[in-house]
């Protein structure tokens, strides 16, 4: 047959009933999405939020208004708490336990930093609280060389406190470092006491003599014996530990919980400031 252009459908007419239909589904999509944008209850739901948003945000402004000032209380009380001097039994009772586990080691403490860092605390100490005294004494006639004064003396305070509790960590740190050394040692000889159990068994199955045996058997003996030294070394080390960390903790006892309550004012007023944002940023 001849080769032939023409086609079963008119092209023209196919490209009109094309174009007409593919107007109407865009039509129709449009529509779709206005319909489904514009549902009554979204009206609803929009005023909901924007309601949620304006109560949660009354209810920031609120608070900030209240924390204003305490938070201000905190911050003066929690910088109060780091210029006062550190109470003389709690820093004997932590030297009676670094004492206390240098004997037994066979060595000796040397507190010379500590006892240099705490006189030093001392006497800044003292001289904040005179220079507190005499801004309150002041009263409404305060003068502002008086509240600089006072100012620079409790910041020297603050630094002094910090020196200590930072040599106060060193023995913290020195009884962790030992206690992870003792716990690595003991690792190891478990590892021994695994490898000469193992030994053993081949010697056996082997058919090693009742000598060789014994041998190996010795050695697994002293493992054993070793581990239960080190394991009763471990809890002592533990012990020590926790026990300076517990005299720490409490010297910084005030500070901490005025802290937590501080921190505890913000983490509310972040909150709400996130529900809020959380109630507005997609409301068109």
């Amino acid at each position: 047959m001849p080769a032939t252009e023409q086609t079963w459908h008119n092209q023209k007419v196919m490209h009109v009933v094309f174009a007409c239909t593919a107007l109407v589904m865009m039509i129709a999509t449009l529509w779709l999405l206005a319909k489904d944008h514009n549902r009554e209850w979204k009206r609803w739901q929009l005023a909901d939020r924007k309601k949620e948003a304006w109560m949660a945000q009354s209810q920031h402004d609120e608070l900030a208004f209240q924390y204003a000032d305490k938070m201000d209380e905190f911050a003066a009380e929690i910088r109060h708490a780091q210029a006062q001097p550190i109470p003389v039994g709690l820093v004997d009772r932590f030297k009676g336990l670094v004492t206390q586990d240098a004997e037994r080691l066979g060595k000796s403490a040397d507190f010379s930093d500590l006892d240099s860092a705490a006189a030093e605390l001392e006497e800044a100490a003292a001289i904040a609280s005179k220079a507190r005294q005499a801004l309150e004494q002041a009263g409404e006639e305060e003068d502002p060389s008086l509240s600089l004064a006072s100012r620079h003396a409790e910041n020297a305070a603050i630094d002094a406190r910090e020196l200590v509790l930072k040599q106060l960590q060193k023995f913290v740190s020195d009884a962790l470092r030992l206690e992870k050394g003792v716990v690595a040692t003991r690792k190891s000889v478990v590892a021994d006491r695994t490898a000469a159990v193992s030994e053993l068994g081949l010697r056996v199955g082997d058919g090693a003599s009742a000598e060789i045996r014994a041998e190996v058997q010795s050695r697994i003996d002293g493992y054993s014996e070793r581990v239960a030294e080190l394991t009763e070394e471990i809890a002592i080390a533990q012990t020590y530990r926790t026990g300076l960390e517990s005299i720490v903790k409490q010297i910084d006892a005030e500070r901490a919980n005025l802290a937590k309550a501080q921190g505890a004012m913000t983490t509310e007023l972040t909150r709400l400031k996130e529900q809020v944002y959380k109630n507005t940023s997609n409301v068109a």
